[in-house]
């Protein structure tokens, strides 16, 4: 992990962390939809160069991209409609291991299969730690809306209880085993080991949207996109900042006037979906496809291709 991603994810833990000890209530309303609208306006930027990556292949045709992409989204959102607890498993299962992959996309594992190993457990120990940390929270928010009460055995504490702590000594044996390969530095290891404990505290102590908004932005988008305009840079197609942010703007976009008239739709009565219902069917239709699209993007960087190596950070000069 690149030293300004882990210090900003300090200190901005801390500082939460801290005002949740002195009381600020985070758990308002307008503090709750606050904080998805930043997880929207952070996260979606970052999936946002999908075409761009699959641009790289030599076989790319932009119509036939998207039309793929399209579909892939109309298929996920036919087995929320349909299978509402298969859909919710394939989100858990596709965001847990984007989650790893991006946590040690900067690690070259010499296995693939171990590779494969750490991102699952590492994010499902992070998925099933925040199910059962925030479970109370949690069960009230699906216990609120009907569509979302077929979830709830999928979502129980004592299952994502067990699911963690296994997965999380998994990925804890994985990556002492990588740091004893030197694959992983003592330094990196130790960070690692510190991002486990904050990410324990804040799961425990912060409301369930500023705990995951917190790690969502930082650790996660914040560090894709530092990698996606290293990328573009190294590659000759941005120069500086605000290139990328240009590039990044169209796509953006669209995404947002698309979640806005669909949340429009469901408001209207014409969707059959909760607000919350919405949010798991519009996060997995938007994780899976993304996904793969960063599986192609860490294949090229794990080949050395010239216009993928060496992040730089996205904030830094």
């Amino acid at each position: 992990m690149n030293h300004p991603t882990y210090i900003l994810f300090l200190g901005l833990s801390v500082l939460l962390l801290v005002l949740s000890m002195l009381g600020v209530d985070m758990g308002s309303p307008s503090f709750q939809l606050g904080g998805l609208a930043l997880i929207a306006i952070l996260g979606i930027p970052h999936g946002a160069l999908d075409h761009v990556i699959a641009g790289h292949h030599r076989t790319y045709r932009p119509v036939v991209f998207f039309i793929a992409y399209l579909i892939i989204m109309g298929l996920v959102m036919a087995v929320w409609l349909l299978l509402p607890t298969m859909g919710l498993f394939l989100l858990l299962l596709s965001s847990a291991y984007h989650f790893g992959q991006s946590q040690f996309s900067d690690v070259h594992f010499t296995s693939r299969i171990q590779g494969t190993v750490q991102y699952l457990s590492w994010g499902i120990a992070l998925l099933s730690g925040l199910i059962y940390l925030r479970s109370e929270e949690l069960t009230g928010l699906l216990i609120s809306f009907e569509d979302t009460l077929v979830l709830q055995s999928w979502l129980a504490p004592g299952l994502h209880g067990t699911l963690a702590v296994i997965a999380l000594a998994i990925a804890m044996g994985s990556m002492f085993f990588s740091t004893l390969r030197k694959e992983l530095s003592i330094t990196r290891f130790l960070k690692e080991c510190a991002i486990v404990v904050l990410l324990i505290l804040d799961f425990s102590f912060l409301p369930i949207i500023a705990a995951f908004g917190l790690y969502f932005c930082i650790l996660h988008s914040y560090r894709v996109m530092t990698e996606e305009f290293s990328s573009l840079k190294d590659s000759g197609l941005v120069k500086t900042r605000g290139d990328f942010v240009r590039i990044c703007a169209p796509l953006t976009l669209v995404s947002l006037i698309a979640i806005a008239v669909v949340w429009w739709s469901s408001a209207q009565g014409w969707l059959p979906l909760s607000p919350l219902m919405l949010v798991f069917v519009l996060t997995s239709v938007i994780t899976l496809p993304h996904g793969m699209s960063m599986e192609y993007f860490y294949s090229l960087r794990s080949a050395k291709s010239p216009s993928m190596e060496g992040p730089q950070d996205f904030l830094g000069t």
